[in-house]
C-alpha cells in the first residue's frame, strides 16, 4: 500500500471515534449518515490525487527516468472517463540523475578542465585579430617580395598602399593519461580575410595568387603519443624566428621558418633527460615554401615572376613530392631558455628538358620525349636558440643561422623580388637549382643560400614591451649556374642568337628580360637582402594586445647596373631605360588582438 492510501485509511480511522461519540451524544442518525458521506468524499478525492500522481511518475519514467529502464510502468486506477484534474498545486517529484561537475586540470596548466565521464582534460582557446599594414600585405609580407611582387611596381594602378588582415581563430587542446604515456591532440583552425593576396601567402610559390575573398585555414592539427608527433605543426628543422606575434607582427623573408603556416610531419622524439631531446622527422617539402628547380630552356625568370619545372609536382599545383624532407635535430630546454641544432635532406628533381625548336610538346614546353636531368639531393643545417637575459623579468635574446645547398627555402622565403622606384628597379630570383639541356651537361646546378636572424625583447612592465629584430639572407649561384642563366640574356628585346652578353653567347628563350650588353653591369644573378625593425606593444589586460611594428627592408639586387631596357610590366612602360639598383622599403603595421589561451 502506498503512502497516499495509508493517509486515506488513517483519516477514516481517525474519524471513527469522533463519529461514535457524536452518535451516542446526539443520537441523531442523520448526522451520522452525513458524516459518513463526507468521509467517503474525502477518500475519493485522495484516490483521485493518488492516480494523478502515478500518471505523472509514469510520464517522467518514459522520458528516460530510472524506473523506465528497470521496470514497466505501474497501472493506475481505470476509469470509464478520464479522471478529473486534482485540485490544488501538484508536488514536484521529477527524478534527477547524479550530477558530475567539471573541475580544473591543474596538472596541464591554466585553462584545462575535465571532460565529464572521462579522465581526459581539454582547453578551448583562440584569438581575434585586426591588423593594418602600410607598404605590405595584411599579414605582413613586404611590398615587392614573393606574392607581393606585383605590388612592387609602385604605381597607382598595380599597387595598394594600405592593406589589412582580419582573422578569427579557435583552438582545442585535449590530453589524457594512457598506459603508453600522455595522449595529446591539438587543433587550431580559423577564418581570415587578407588583402591584397588572399590565401596565397599560405601556399607554395607556383600556385596562383587568389582573390581577397575570405578563406578558412588550419595551421595546426596534430596528435602526440609515446614520443610520436603526427599531423601539421611547425617543422622540426626550425629553432628560432621572429614571427607570429613574437618580436614582430610581420612575415619576414629573411627566414624560412614554418611557424606561421605549419607543415605536415611524422616525427619521433626521444628525451634523454636533463632537458636534452632529439627528433627524427619526415616532412612535406612543400611546407618549407618549396620552390624547386628552374628549367632555363623554358620561361622561368620574368619580371616579378618565377616559374619552376619540378618532377613529382602534380602538374601546375607544385604540391607533390618524390621523397619527403628528412629532418633530424638535437636540442636542450632548460629554465634559462633553449638551444638546438638541426639538419635536413631535401630532394631536388627537375621535370623534363625542353627545346625552342623541334619540341614534340611545343616550343619551350617540358616534354618527356626529351628526357630529364638526374635527381640530386640538397640539404640545410641550422643552429640557434633563445635565452632569458638579465635586463628585466621575461626579457629574451634569440639568434638563428641557416646554411643550405639546394634547399633555398630552409634559409629564406624571399624567392622573387620586384621593386620599382622612378627610373630605378631591382629584381631577384631564387631557386633550389637550375638546369638546361643546351650549353651544359644537363645536370641540376644547386643554389646556395644562407641567413642569420636575431631578436631581443624587453619588458618595461607588465603592460609594455618593446622588441628589436633583424635578419640577413643571401642567395648565390655557382659559376656554371651563372653561365646557364646569362646565356639567356639579350642585348635588345630582339634577340640576336650567338651575340655575347656578359661574355656568354646567347641562345634560347630570353630571360631574365633585362636587355643589356653587360657593360657596367655585375652580370650576376646573386642577390641578398636584409630586414630590421622594432615593435612596441601595450597590453592593458593579459588578453588584449595593441601594438605598432616598423620594418626597414633593403634589397641588394641581382644584375646591378645602368642602361638596361625593360619590357612593359603592368602600368610600367616598356622599352624604357632603367638603372638596376638596390631598393628600400619602409613597412608599418598596427595590430589589435584579443587572445584567450590559444596554445601552440
Amino acid at each position: 500500500m502506498n503512502r497516499i492510501s495509508l493517509i486515506g485509511c488513517a483519516v477514516v480511522l481517525a474519524g471513527l471515534p469522533s463519529f461514535a461519540t457524536s452518535a451516542s451524544a446526539a443520537g441523531d442518525q442523520d448526522a451520522i449518515i452525513r458524516r459518513l458521506d463526507k468521509l467517503e468524499q474525502e477518500n475519493a478525492r485522495l484516490e483521485q490525487e493518488n492516480a494523478a500522481l502515478k500518471s505523472r511518475v509514469n510520464r517522467v519514467d518514459s522520458r528516460g527516468g530510472t524506473a523506465a529502464r528497470s521496470a514497466p510502468p505501474a497501472a493506475g486506477p481505470q476509469y470509464a472517463d478520464p479522471p478529473p484534474p486534482a485540485p490544488g498545486p501538484q508536488p514536484n517529484i521529477a527524478l534527477k540523475a547524479p550530477v558530475e561537475y567539471i573541475k580544473a586540470c591543474s596538472m596541464y596548466g591554466a585553462g584545462f578542465y575535465t571532460v565529464p565521464g572521462t579522465d581526459a582534460c581539454i582547453k578551448i582557446g583562440g584569438y581575434i585579430r585586426l591588423q593594418g599594414t602600410f607598404n605590405g600585405s595584411g599579414e605582413g609580407t613586404v611590398n615587392g617580395a614573393d606574392n607581393m611582387a606585383p605590388q612592387g611596381r609602385n604605381d597607382r594602378f598595380d599597387s595598394s598602399n594600405v592593406n589589412y588582415d582580419a582573422r578569427a581563430v579557435m583552438s582545442a587542446d585535449v590530453r589524457a593519461p594512457t598506459s603508453i604515456g600522455m595522449l595529446r591532440g591539438y587543433l587550431r583552425v580559423g577564418a581570415e580575410m587578407d588583402t591584397p593576396i588572399g590565401s596565397s601567402w599560405m601556399t607554395t610559390l607556383a600556385q596562383p595568387v587568389q582573390s581577397n575573398a575570405p578563406f578558412v585555414f588550419w595551421d595546426r592539427g596534430y596528435v602526440q603519443f609515446a614520443g610520436f608527433t603526427v599531423g601539421k605543426t611547425r617543422s622540426f628543422f626550425d629553432i628560432f624566428a621572429a614571427s607570429d606575434g613574437y618580436l614582430t607582427y610581420g612575415n619576414l623573408r629573411t627566414t624560412g621558418d614554418t611557424d606561421l603556416t605549419g607543415v605536415i610531419v611524422a616525427a619521433f622524439t626521444y628525451n634523454w633527460g636533463n632537458g636534452f631531446s632529439s627528433s627524427l622527422s619526415v616532412e612535406d617539402p612543400n611546407g618549407h615554401y618549396k620552390v624547386g628547380a628552374a628549367n632555363l630552356a623554358s620561361p622561368a625568370f620574368g619580371l616579378g615572376t618565377l616559374t619552376v619545372d619540378n618532377a613529382f609536382q602534380s602538374g601546375a599545383l607544385n604540391q607533390g613530392m618524390g621523397v619527403p624532407d628528412i629532418i633530424a635535430n638535437l636540442r636542450v630546454d632548460e629554465s634559462w631558455g633553449y638551444a638546438g641544432i638541426s639538419g635536413a635532406l631535401h630532394q631536388v628533381a627537375g621535370g623534363y628538358f625542353s627545346s625552342p625548336v623541334g619540341d614534340p610538346c611545343g616550343a619551350f614546353a617540358p616534354c618527356s620525349a626529351l628526357g630529364h636531368p638526374p635527381v640530386k639531393f640538397g640539404g640545410a643545417v641550422a643552429v640557434g636558440g633563445d635565452i632569458y637575459v638579465p635586463t628585466g623579468p621575461g626579457d629574451t635574446f634569440g639568434v638563428n643561422a641557416v646554411f643550405s645547398d639546394g634547399a633555398v627555402d630552409f634559409a629564406t622565403k624571399g624567392n622573387r623580388w620586384q621593386l620599382y622606384s622612378g627610373n630605378s628597379a631591382g629584381f631577384a630570383w631564387g631557386v633550389d637549382g637550375v638546369f638546361d639541356n643546351v650549353g651544359s651537361d644537363g645536370s641540376i646546378q644547386l643554389t646556395q643560400a644562407w641567413s642569420i636572424n636575431s631578436g631581443y625583447e624587453h619588458h618595461w612592465n607588465d603592460q609594455w614591451k618593446t622588441s628589436v629584430y633583424g635578419g640577413y639572407a643571401a642567395v648565390n649561384y655557382n659559376g656554371t649556374a651563372t653561365g646557364i642563366i646569362n646565356q639567356h640574356l639579350s642585348a635588345t628585346p630582339a634577340r640576336v642568337a650567338g651575340a655575347a652578353v656578359c661574355g656568354v653567347p646567347v641562345e634560347g628563350v630570353v630571360q631574365p628580360p633585362i636587355n643589356m650588353t653587360g657593360a657596367g653591369n655585375t652580370c650576376s644573378p646573386d642577390y641578398s637582402f636584409w630586414q630590421v625593425g622594432t615593435r612596441t606593444q601595450y597590453s592593458p589586460t593579459p588578453w588584449l594586445d595593441l601594438g605598432v611594428d616598423t620594418t626597414y627592408t633593403r634589397l641588394d639586387t641581382a644584375y646591378r647596373g645602368s642602361n638596361v631596357t625593360l619590357a612593359g610590366n603592368g602600368a610600367q612602360p616598356g622599352s624604357a631605360t632603367f638603372s638596376i639598383d638596390n631598393q628600400n622599403v619602409w613597412t608599418v603595421m598596427a595590430r589589435a588582438q584579443i587572445h584567450f589561451l590559444p596554445g601552440k
